[in-house]
């Protein structure tokens, strides 16, 4: 029985560390949507630039990045990284925004 819960709980933990990390947040200026993709500049540092190429849906009907409306403007970022598995069973990291706040 104890075997079984170690596995269990080691077949669990592995399934987390392949899929999400923590979330993050950062101050960015929105630099604009283009094929798909959500382009910022850290507010701090203009040499450290975000892409992310999903957003939580809820956010579009808030802010509408895909216009010209919000290029230009700061934000507050909340964001996660998660890893997904291409066609060549190879994993690579994709960045979703999942809340954002005008300042």
């Amino acid at each position: 029985m104890k075997t079984i819960c170690i596995l269990l709980l080691a077949l669990i933990s592995f399934k987390n560390t392949n899929t999400t990390q923590d979330l993050k947040t950062a101050k960015a200026i929105f630099d604009g949507y283009e094929d798909g993709t959500y382009y910022f500049t850290d507010s701090e540092d203009d040499e450290k630039y975000y892409s992310f190429e999903k957003i939580d849906e809820s956010i579009l009907k808030t802010y509408d990045l895909t216009s010209k409306k919000y290029d230009g403007k700061v934000f507050n970022i909340t964001y996660k990284i998660e890893s997904e598995k291409d066609e060549f069973d190879e994993y690579y990291d994709v960045w979703v925004i999942v809340k954002v706040a005008l300042l």
